[in-house]
């Protein structure tokens, strides 16, 4: 194996909390990449299970483990951010797994490509692990960048996961997650990342692995509930974007999406009084980006969820 650098290319950082079941397999597709001149760092967020044995069995000299008292995955993300010390860094989830030549191929694109912030790549399902998730040929015409990067989220278009980015460290300044826990700690920094700089796109196929399981928040919909409210604060506090940043239309369109995201989610667990206070709160914003069409047939979705038979499962809220 090539002897790491000082300094490496690129730091790999995972943040994890009693996930030690998971770990070791994302680890492993770590140390099995291509583009081997990385350090790998784990912070391991005050974990009660068996985490801090299975680390201590890797030998491999580019892991270094930081430990911390539990304060949440946005805080631990952050933690990550300020252990880098590469000039780019690999953000990876503690459950996802990595195709061999993905850090390769990301870092030789930001080391020619220093004007973007990041660059992500096709990922897929691990239920369907050769189908990606968007298309990489629908901006085929913009390679090697997406434009627009909100706008395409607030679309609906996933061309983003945290475990599919790499982020060049230069761009990303002093930007770190919010540390409030139980909310969406991804949303509001995309929101200031994306206006830093432009995205980058490598790979015609999947090249990271979303592996579904019980404790995904992503799909949780209180995940949703507690990200658009916290991000409705930022916005009427003015921090939800960055200072001077003139055009606000894709970010608001952002938040707008999250919000009827996390409308449906509530429909979805029939978490029905929730789901209509939400409705009543997100109205005059979404109203005021000419999303009528769902704010006059949300009524009839919230009616046919309460009319579907009960599961037991948040009582009415």
């Amino acid at each position: 194996m090539r002897s790491v650098s000082r300094v490496p290319r690129v730091s790999v950082v995972v943040p994890t909390y009693n996930g030690s079941s998971l770990l070791v397999e994302t680890l492993e597709t770590v140390l099995a990449q291509t583009m081997e001149d990385f350090e790998l760092i784990v912070v391991d967020d005050g974990s009660t299970d068996d985490t801090r044995d299975r680390l201590a069995a890797i030998s491999d000299p580019r892991l270094r483990v930081v430990t911390q008292e539990n304060r949440g995955i946005g805080a631990a993300r952050s933690r990550c951010l300020d252990e880098a010390r590469a000039p780019l860094v690999a953000l990876l989830d503690h459950d996802d797994l990595w195709h061999p030549k993905k850090l390769e191929l990301q870092v030789e694109f930001l080391e020619k490509h220093p004007e973007c912030v990041g660059v992500t790549v096709p990922w897929s399902y691990s239920d369907r692990p050769d189908q990606p998730v968007f298309d990489p040929h629908t901006w085929s015409k913009d390679r090697p960048y997406i434009p627009r990067p909100l706008r395409r989220l607030a679309e609906g278009h996933l061309i983003v996961m945290s475990s599919s980015l790499v982020l060049n460290r230069a761009r990303l300044g002093a930007l770190r997650y919010p540390s409030i826990r139980g909310t969406m700690e991804d949303g509001p920094f995309y929101l200031r990342l994306f206006s830093k700089g432009a995205l980058g796109l490598v790979g015609d196929t999947p090249l990271m692995i979303y592996r579904h399981h019980a404790n995904n928040a992503s799909h949780q919909a209180l995940y949703f509930l507690r990200g658009i409210e916290f991000l409705r604060k930022l916005e009427e506090q003015d921090e939800a974007f960055e200072p001077g940043e003139v055009d606000r239309r894709d970010g608001r369109e952002y938040i707008a999406f999250i919000g009827r995201m996390a409308l449906m989610r509530l429909l979805a667990e029939r978490r029905l009084k929730s789901a209509l206070g939400l409705y009543f709160r997100e109205w005059p914003h979404q109203a005021k980006l000419g999303r009528l069409k769902f704010l006059a047939g949300f009524p009839a979705a919230w009616l046919a969820a309460a009319l579907r038979p009960h599961r037991a499962q948040e009582g009415s809220s």
